[in-house]
C-alpha cells in the first residue's frame, strides 16, 4: 500500500496507515494516544496469534499499519497500530501510535472506523482487505491489505527502522561529503589566493631599486664634496676668508652624504621587510598544499614557478642590501675622510 505523510487539517494522504495522524487533526479519541518511539524488536521468539484474531497489514513507503479484530454478534472491535518515519535524515527515527477499531462485515463488504472522521468502507475476500481511504484532495483511492500475523508485522516495524537508519546513514555520509568538498575548495581557493600574493610580492621587490637609487644618490653628493674640495684648494684664501667658507661647504656635503645613507638605511629596512613577507607567503603556499594533501586532494594551482620565484627574490633582495650597505659604508668614510683632510689643509695655512 503506498503512503505520504499527512499535514494537518488536510485530509489523509497516505494509505490506510495515517488513521491516528488524521486522528489528530479531527480531534477523535485517537488523537490522546501518546506516540513512542524506537520499534526495535528483540531478538528470538515468535508471537503467539490469538484464537479468532483476524490480523491485517497495510504497508506504505514509509509506514504501515496493523489492524486486528474479533469478529462477534456486536460487529468488529479490536486495535489498530500505525507506525511511521519521522523526522529529516539524520534525524529519522520511528515512532508509533495505537487506537482502539471497531466496525461491521456482511458477507464481504465490511465497514471500519479507526479515527477517521468518516468510516472507511471496502471489501474483505479472503487474505486481502481493500479499504476506500481518502486523500488530500478529497478524493477517495482504494487501499489494500493482507493478512499476516504478528510476526509479519514485527519484520514490516523492523524494516521501517532499517530503513530509517539507512537515510540517516546516508545523509550523515552525504553531509561528510558535502563538508569535505566544501573544506577542499577552501583550501583550493586559499591556494590560489596565496599564490598570486607571492607572484605580486616577489614581483615587486624584484623591481624594487630604491636602493639603486640610494647608493647613485650617494655617490652623486660625494662628487659634490669632491668639487668643494677643489675649490677649496683652488680659490681658497685664509685672508678673505674664503677657505673657511669653502672647507665649511665640504663639511656641509659631508653631512649630506650622511643623510643619504640614513635614506639608504630606512630602504634596507623596507626591503627586508619584503623579504620577510616572502617568507610568509611561501610558507602560506606550503601550508596550502598540506592542507589539500590532508584533504587527499591535487592542488588545482600550479605552484612551483611562484615557489623558485619568491626564493629568487628572497635571494636577490638579501644580496643587493649586503651590496648597497658595503657602498653606503665605503663612500659615508670617502665622505667624512675628505672633510677632515679640508679641515687639516685649512689649519696648515693658518687660518
Amino acid at each position: 500500500m503506498n503512503a505520504s505523510r499527512v499535514t494537518c487539517p488536510a485530509a489523509v494522504v497516505i494509505v490506510l496507515a495515517v488513521a491516528t495522524a488524521l486522528a489528530a487533526c479531527s480531534g477523535s479519541p485517537a488523537a490522546s494516544m501518546a506516540a513512542s518511539t524506537g520499534n526495535s524488536l528483540a531478538a528470538g521468539g515468535t508471537p503467539v496469534a490469538e484464537p479468532g484474531l483476524t490480523t491485517f497489514i497495510c504497508t506504505g513507503s514509509t509506514s504501515a499499519t496493523l489492524l486486528q479484530w474479533t469478529d462477534s454478534n456486536d460487529g468488529l472491535s479490536g486495535t489498530y497500530e500505525y507506525s511511521s518515519i519521522g523526522g529529516q535524515a539524520p534525524q529519522e527515527q520511528v515512532s508509533s501510535n495505537s487506537g482502539s477499531l471497531s466496525g461491521t462485515l456482511n458477507g464481504n463488504m465490511i465497514t471500519l472506523d479507526i479515527g477517521f472522521q468518516q468510516s472507511l468502507y471496502g471489501t474483505l475476500d479472503g487474505g486481502q482487505l481493500t479499504l476506500n481511504v481518502p486523500q488530500a484532495d478529497g478524493s477517495f483511492q482504494p487501499g489494500t491489505c493482507t493478512s499476516g500475523s504478528l510476526s509479519d508485522w514485527n519484520r514490516t516495524v523492523a524494516a521501517l527502522d532499517s530503513q530509517a537508519s539507512g537515510d540517516n546513514n546516508t545523509a550523515l555520509q552525504q553531509q561528510a561529503q558535502s563538508s569535505s568538498a566544501a573544506a577542499v575548495s577552501q583550501a583550493q581557493q586559499s591556494l590560489q589566493d596565496d599564490v598570486s600574493t607571492l607572484e605580486s610580492d616577489a614581483n615587486t621587490l624584484n623591481t624594487d631599486k630604491s636602493l639603486g637609487t640610494d647608493i647613485n644618490q650617494m655617490k652623486t653628493d660625494y662628487g659634490t664634496e669632491q668639487s668643494d674640495w677643489q675649490t677649496a684648494q683652488a680659490q681658497g684664501s685664509c685672508s678673505d676668508g674664503s677657505l673657511g667658507t669653502d672647507v665649511a661647504q665640504v663639511g656641509t656635503d659631508a653631512a649630506q652624504v650622511d643623510t643619504d645613507q640614513a635614506t639608504e638605511q630606512t630602504d634596507v629596512d623596507t626591503l627586508q621587510n619584503s623579504i620577510s613577507g616572502l617568507q610568509t607567503d611561501i610558507a602560506n603556499v606550503n601550508n596550502d598544499l598540506g592542507s589539500l594533501q590532508n584533504l587527499g586532494a591535487s592542488p588545482a594551482t600550479a605552484t612551483s614557478a611562484a615557489l623558485a620565484a619568491g626564493s629568487a627574490a628572497m635571494s636577490n633582495g638579501q644580496a643587493a642590501i649586503q651590496w648597497a650597505n658595503g657602498q653606503a659604508s665605503t663612500i659615508d668614510g670617502q665622505a667624512h675622510q675628505l672633510y677632515t683632510t679640508a679641515q687639516n689643509y685649512e689649519t696648515s695655512k693658518g687660518c
